[in-house]
């Protein structure tokens, strides 16, 4: 975790740094007068540096001498400095000049100092411990478009003037946003000419790596001394080692090859049961009420008020209590935890005396049992003894014991604490316990066996049984609402819950169907249940549930089409009702929402923010081209997907250029050098990931799907701009890697695609670009006619589509009795611990709800797509109270630049004005709104253009009567509108290899059309629900609507 380098990113942005060429201010100043110089042989310099917190933006700082009064400076913003020693190595090409005055950086012979500053300049706090210049002996795997798969190793000769003793060959990868390395000690150098060669296998692993870095991530190899400084040494020659090996392959080659092709009557197998969802790589699991750990339990409930309860139990069996080892398996709905628990040494000691067979005789691991289908979980164990611990109450000692609400031959009876009810007294197979404190929350405990004796005492409840116990169902009468009903109501849950515990769901094979206009999602839900009978001869009920969330969706009128038979279960979980149909099966249809692409069109003639909007667009295809084998796949989307947004503005030249550099960082971004395999424990589901931040608590990844929702809606932006879909076909296996994750991951109660690996909740803007991401998805498939891939595309897309939309609601699930201008927060997301996730609008500082409020709406830009989402599913109404009343009255000022926020200030703005544009708000008013951002309103520059550009560009074209919706496979090439002299006339250029259907979404019909120069008839232009559709052949075509 040590070993950094340079951000990729943001290279070299203006900043000012506070201190003057030679002021000796800085604890990381590195005066270079007086020394020879910058080797002309070096290529960079590594700092090893100290700091006692975690940094973020920091600068490195290269200087030169003042010239006419002026200092002159090249600068590089380097990733984040975790506390502790630090390395950052900065090579000379990524430094960018600093000032306005100058024309191009410094040269390295031309510094004078190096040092390293926080982000407004001033000094860090942090101890400089060493400083090199980069090895000579550094070989940059540019020149070979990284490490060839099939090679086996590398040789390289090298030229040393004496003897030594332990050198050290280095390969370096980039690894989700960090340097990493791999280390071989090699045998002596001897003076003189050596060869030097390693072969592949010779590197060990490296512990400090979350994945496996193999030689198709290296991007750079080095032979350093063993104290890692550089070698005095010249590097003559080097190349690969070839041999018979087996080519090294890339990360969308090993996942399962996975079939979803339609039968006889149109199934599709669905989302795979052999994923993840939730419950992968760690051990505490949210259920549909509380969560799951394998040696108990947590359970959150909410009061009428929305305040929050919570309580946290512990489950053993038996007299062993010190855990051995646990092993989990896992599948897309379900846990089980295993754990083998032994004596505690004085138990040993006592038992090896007194009961000495007991320690030879076999014992098995309890085995705790979780599903998010079900209202709780299994315990199956083969011991004599069941134990129930409120770690709580356990802290507080005696006087605080619970009581038993337990069925008898006599009727419905309480058993204080510290009674001991006997066994064959119990007429039904369960019984209720209620901690003092937290009454709100019941547990349900239901028994397969007969127990002999049932007592509760000053550490919780025991329950003993004549033989093995088998297993014990646990279950909340009360759900997730705070418990306020009467002992028959208690009863009565208890009775219905026990039932369906006797039959716990606990496996779903998913199928569906997408309907001939690809309108809908026909899904079909196949349940599996672990029956079993008790010794009461009670009867199972097997049911076939819905997700929370999707019945809570459907009593807010979300178009989901529900089957006749479901019945609500009056159980309440964390983000809906729990409603099922009985027996195994339940048949829902879902809506596919459109696309919702928009491109608008730009005003003919010249305009001047048009034309300053294009300029500053255009700057983003000057990013650095030489960092390629050092960054992510976030690369081929980073501001080019939103200025794609803004087409039309292009004049031809810009946009000719702008495409060409666009189509070689994704050429060069869609290759396996940036993209692992990532393996998850419990279910042995495997996917690429390439973008994700490191979790150190859970050593896991965040944010993946964001990750792979951006490098899909990337390469889509770039083929629907420039009609260039070889580049798709040519690169859909990584496309197809890309969406595995959306398929192992996906929750079946919260409908999302996790964030974060090991949960499978997302919240914000991961919400919003993983829609984007499956709606890109599907679009590709479609494009390229594979039918079986665009059909799965719908079924993410529709139900990614809910939670995305549903989340804003929240507060009508947790705060039922609120009207909505009472609301105080709003749900951004969900959780699979706390059900909603929601944003408070005056917690957390107004930097805080500002950014995260504006991320909700939209990720880094604002994309047609998902504004579409927000508003075809909540409506224009929903959203005008939004806008009008939560934004402008429940938060702190949202339109100041709040200090501190992690979004930029200008989107945290734009985010809030497309909506409003969309909703009709005059172009004035949204000009009004600009002028008071006078820093960059009207004149935005880099990237506060590139990512609102699609806000500019609807600025400028909304008024007029037409826009594009979807045009096939052709590349855009004119998208213009001309007012002048009374006139309204749309100009549209395409370039298609193919023939296409052009879609345009029309205010009113236009007066006559034409395309290649001929009029069309009235017939030929099909207008329906204001939408246009024209047939357009293949070859460069020409389309004119006239409106006056």
């Amino acid at each position: 975790m040590r070993y950094l380098s340079a951000f990729i990113f943001a290279i070299g942005i203006p900043l000012s740094s506070g201190l003057e060429a030679g002021q000796d201010t800085s604890p990381l100043l590195i005066d270079l007068r007086g020394t020879p110089g910058v080797p002309s042989d070096r290529a960079g310099v590594e700092i090893r540096l100290d700091t006692p917190r975690k940094v973020e933006g920091a600068v490195f700082v290269a200087r030169g001498d003042p010239r006419d009064g002026k200092k002159r400076e090249s600068r590089l913003v380097l990733p984040s400095l975790p506390l502790g020693e630090n390395r950052v190595s900065v090579r000379w090409e990524q430094l960018a000049a600093s000032g306005k005055e100058e024309s191009k950086s410094l040269a390295p012979a031309e510094f004078k100092e190096f040092d390293i500053v926080a982000s407004n300049g001033r000094p860090l706090d942090a101890t400089l411990i060493t400083w090199h210049y980069m090895s000579p002996l550094l070989m940059d795997l540019r020149a070979t478009e990284g490490v060839p798969a099939d090679s086996a190793g590398v040789e390289i000769c090298l030229n040393s003037p004496s003897k030594v003793e332990d050198p050290v060959f280095i390969a370096r990868g980039y690894q989700f946003r960090l340097m990493r390395e791999s280390r071989l000690i090699l045998p002596p150098l001897a003076k003189g000419e050596n060869r030097v060669r390693v072969r592949w296998e010779q590197l060990p692993s490296n512990k400090e790596l979350i994945e496996p870095v193999s030689p198709i991530h290296f991007n750079e190899l080095d032979v350093v001394a063993a104290d890692g400084s550089p070698l005095d040494a010249k590097l003559v020659s080097w190349n690969y080692i070839r041999g018979n090996v087996t080519p090294m392959q890339p990360a969308w080659e090993c996942i399962k090859s996975r079939s979803f092709a339609a039968d006889a009557e149109g199934w599709r197998p669905g989302i795979p049961s052999d994923g993840f969802g939730r419950f992968g790589w760690v051990r505490p699991s949210g259920l549909l009420v509380g969560s799951l750990r394998p040696d108990g339990f947590e359970v959150r409930a909410i009061t009428d008020t929305g305040a929050e309860l919570h309580g946290i139990w512990s489950v053993r069996t038996g007299s062993a209590a010190v855990p051995v080892w646990t092993r989990t398996q896992a599948d897309w709905v379900s846990v089980a935890h295993s754990t083998f628990y032994d004596y505690t040494a004085e138990m040993k000691n006592e038992l090896a005396m007194k009961a000495p067979e007991l320690l030879k005789s076999r014992r098995v691991p309890l085995r705790l049992i979780g599903s998010s289908l079900a209202p709780g979980f299994l315990v199956d164990s083969t011991e004599k003894t069941f134990r129930l611990n409120n770690e709580e109450s356990g802290k507080k000692g005696a006087g605080v014991l619970p009581r038993l609400y337990i069925p008898t031959r006599d009727g419905m009876r309480w058993i204080k604490g510290g009674e001991v009810f006997p066994g064959k007294d119990m007429s039904e197979g369960w019984l209720v316990a209620v901690w003092p404190g937290y009454e709100a929350m019941p547990i349900l405990l239901v028994p397969q066996k007969r127990p002999e004796t049932v007592r509760a005492d000053d550490t919780g409840v025991e329950i003993v049984f004549p033989g093995s116990l088998g297993r014990v169902g646990m279950s909340y009468p009360a759900g997730y609402r705070a418990w306020r009903g009467d002992d028959g109501q208690l009863a009565q849950n208890s009775r219905r819950l026990a039932a369906i515990m006797r039959a716990y769901p606990d496996g779903c094979m998913q199928q569906f169907r997408v309907s001939p206009d690809g309108a809908w999602v026909e899904i079909r839900e196949t349940f599996r249940h672990i029956l079993w009978e008790n010794d009461w001869q009670e009867p199972a009920q097997r049911i076939a549930p819905a997700s929370p969330l999707l019945n809570f969706a459907a009593a807010n009128g979300y178009p989901v089409k529900m089957p006749a038979q479901i019945a609500d279960m009056d159980w309440p979980t964390k983000c809906g009702p729990y409603a099922a149909a009985s027996g195994a099966e339940i048949t829902y249809t879902l809506p596919v929402p459109e696309a919702g692409t928009r491109l608008y069109l730009r005003p003919a003639g010249w305009h001047p923010l048009a034309a300053d909007i294009a300029k500053e667009l255009l700057s983003v295809a000057k990013m650095r081209e030489d960092i390629w084998l050092r960054t992510d796949c976030l690369r081929g989307w980073w501001m080019w997907a939103p200025s794609s947004l803004a087409l039309p503005l292009f004049e031809d030249a810009q946009r000719d250029e702008f495409l060409k550099r666009w189509r070689w960082t994704l050429d060069h971004n869609l290759r396996p050098h940036i993209w692992f395999v990532r393996a998850e424990p419990f279910s042995g589901a495997r996917y690429p990931v390439s973008f994700g931040w490191l979790e150190r608590h859970t050593w896991t990844l965040g944010d993946i799907n964001s990750g792979a929702g951006a490098v899909l809606y990337g390469l889509w932006a770039y083929a629907r701009s420039s009609g260039d879909w070889d580049l798709v076909k040519e690169r859909w296996p990584v496309m197809r890697g890309a969406f595995e994750y959306y398929l192992v991951q996906h929750d079946w109660c919260q409908m999302q695609t996790g964030a974060r690996e090991h949960s499978g909740s997302s919240a914000i803007d991961m919400d919003g670009i993983g829609y984007e991401g499956a709606v890109a998805f599907t679009a590709m498939a479609d494009a390229l006619g594979r039918a079986d891939e665009a059909a799965l595309g719908r079924l993410l897309v529709a139900r990614l589509a809910v939670p995305t939309a549903v989340r804003w609601l929240g507060q009508k699930w947790t705060h039922p009795q609120e009207k909505r201008n009472d609301w105080d927060r709003i749900g951004v997301g969900l959780s699979e611990v706390r059900g909603f996730d929601f944003l408070d609008s005056r917690k957390g500082g107004p930097d805080h709800v500002a950014s995260e409020l504006a991320l909700s709406l939209s990720w880094a830009g604002q994309y047609p797509e998902l504004y579409h989402l927000h508003r075809w599913t909540l409506g224009d109404d929903f959203w005008r109270w939004f806008e009008d009343y939560y934004v402008e009255h429940k938060i702190e000022d949202w339109r100041k630049n709040h200090p501190g926020n992690r979004n930029s200030h200008p989107a945290n703005i734009t985010a809030h004005l497309y909506m409003r544009a969309l909703l009709g708000e005059p172009a004035d008013s949204l000009r009004g709104e600009l002028e008071r951002q006078a820093k960059w309103g009207l004149a935005p520059k880099s990237e506060t253009a590139q990512e609102n550009a699609a806000f500019y560009a609807l600025l400028l074209g909304r008024d007029f009567p037409v826009s594009l919706v979807a045009w096939g496979r052709a590349g855009v090439k004119k998208a213009r509108y001309d007012t002048a002299d009374g006139k309204q006339r749309a100009v549209l250029e395409f370039s298609s290899k193919t023939p296409f259907t052009l879609e345009l979404a029309l205010a009113r019909a236009p007066r006559q059309t034409t395309v290649n120069g001929r009029a069309l008839s009235a017939d030929a232009v099909v207008i329906k629900n204001n939408r246009a559709r024209l047939e357009i052949p293949e070859g460069e075509s020409r389309i004119i609507l006239q409106f006056q």
